[in-house]
C-alpha cells in the first residue's frame, strides 16, 4: 500500500470579502489583504462606496463616508497588492464606478445581489472589456441580464446577516449557479456549496483591529485558512487507506 496523502484536487476560488470593514484607512486595508492572503484567499475584494450618491437621511450616509475608498486610496491599494501578488476584486453599484475601475486597469467586477437586477449596470459592465463578471443572486433575479455571457460567475447567496443555517442546497437545487457568497455562521455552508459543485466561494472576513464590530458571519483568518483546508481536501484521500494485506 502507498501511504503518501493525495495532493488536493480542489479548483476553488476563495474571495475574502472585507466589504467596508477598514473603515476607509489603508493601512487597515493592507493589514486584510496581508492576513488572508496568507490565510489562503486567492481574491480580496473591497467596495467601491460613493456615499455622495445616497440620499441625505440615509441611515449609513455617515458610515459610507467614512468608509469610502477614494480614488487615491484605491491607486495605494492597487500598488500594495500588486507588489505584494494580492489580487484585488472591487463590489460596483453604479455605472460610473465601471468606469472609475478601467480607469485603475481592473479588469475583473463584482455587483451584489442589491444591484444584480438593474439593467443599467449589467449594460455598463457587459459592454466593456473585464475578463471576469462575478455577480451574486439573492431575492432578486439577476440570471436573466447576466446568464449568456461567458464571463459570469453567478454566485448564489441568501440576502439575510447571518443567513439560516440548510439553504446552499436550496439555492443549489436550481442548477444555474457557479459559485456561493456565504453570510452563514462558520464554514459548514460554504463547503457544502463546494460538493454541490461551487467553483467560487465568497466569504465575510474581520480582523480585530476593523473598524466595526465584528459580526457573527464574518471569518476570523484563522477560520478561513480552515475554510481553505477544508475545501482543498483531496476526495480521494481515503481511498486506500485500509486497503492492505492481513
Amino acid at each position: 500500500m502507498d501511504n503518501a496523502t493525495p495532493p488536493a484536487t480542489s479548483n476553488v476560488t476563495l474571495i475574502a470579502e472585507v466589504s467596508s470593514n477598514h473603515g476607509g484607512s489603508v493601512k487597515r486595508a493592507v493589514a486584510f489583504m496581508q492576513a488572508f492572503a496568507a490565510a489562503g484567499a486567492d481574491i480580496i475584494k473591497f467596495q467601491l462606496t460613493r456615499a455622495h450618491r445616497l440620499a441625505p437621511t440615509d441611515p449609513q450616509r455617515a458610515w459610507f463616508e467614512q468608509a469610502e475608498l477614494t480614488p487615491e486610496k484605491v491607486r495605494d491599494l492597487l500598488w500594495e497588492a500588486t507588489n505584494a501578488h494580492i489580487q484585488l476584486l472591487f463590489t460596483v453599484y453604479h455605472p460610473q464606478d465601471v468606469a472609475e475601475l478601467l480607469l485603475h486597469g481592473f479588469r475583473t467586477v463584482k455587483v451584489g445581489s442589491g444591484e444584480a437586477h438593474s439593467r443599467t449596470l449589467a449594460r455598463a459592465i457587459l459592454g466593456h472589456p473585464f475578463t471576469e463578471i462575478y455577480v451574486s443572486e439573492g431575492i432578486r433575479p439577476a440570471h436573466a441580464l447576466y446568464a449568456t455571457d461567458p464571463r459570469v460567475c453567478l454566485l448564489g447567496c441568501v440576502s439575510y446577516y447571518p443567513a439560516p443555517a440548510g439553504l446552499v442546497a436550496l439555492r443549489f437545487a436550481s442548477g444555474r449557479y457557479q459559485g456561493w457568497s456565504d453570510h452563514s455562521i462558520g464554514t459548514d455552508e460554504a463547503v457544502l456549496a463546494t460538493i454541490l459543485g461551487a467553483r467560487v466561494i465568497e466569504k465575510h472576513v474581520c480582523l480585530p483591529q476593523q473598524a466595526r464590530p465584528i459580526r457573527a458571519f464574518e471569518a476570523s483568518p484563522a477560520q478561513f485558512a480552515e475554510l481553505r483546508h477544508r475545501v482543498d481536501e483531496g476526495p480521494l484521500r481515503f481511498v486506500g487507506r485500509w486497503d492492505h494485506a492481513g
